[in-house]
Parts: structure tokens; C-alpha cells; sequence
């Protein structure tokens, strides 16, 4: 079964799941290889609160 991932939307088999979100391999090395200094840092760290604030909703419904 393909995800989607949740930083560049593309389908694939191939990343990591963290909590109920998905990570293709490309976006985790360039995660795992971002620098401050990088121009796209900050759109990398808005995506990745997308993580966090999926789990906030999905635990709000459970709840």
C-alpha cells in the first residue's frame, strides 16, 4: 500500500511513519540534512508541525 507523504505529497511505499504520518525517504534526508541556514528550513519546519498537530486532532477525537 503507498502513503502519501505529508511534506511533498508524493506516493510511495519507501519512508517512515511517525505517529499516523507518513515520510517518504527523500523528505527524511533532506530533514535529517536541513541546516538553519537553509532557505526552505522554515518551510520544512512548518510541515513537519503538521506531525503533531494531525495527532493533537486525532486525540482530541478520541477523547
Amino acid at each position: 500500500m503507498e502513503n502519501n507523504c505529508i511534506l511533498c505529497s508524493c506516493q510511495t511505499k519507501q519512508g517512515i511513519k511517525i505517529l499516523e504520518s507518513f515520510i517518504c525517504t527523500k523528505c527524511v534526508d533532506l530533514v535529517s540534512k536541513a541546516e538553519v541556514e537553509n532557505p526552505n528550513y522554515k518551510d520544512i519546519l512548518f510541515k513537519m508541525k503538521k506531525i503533531w498537530a494531525e495527532d493533537d486532532k486525532g486525540q482530541a477525537a478520541k477523547n
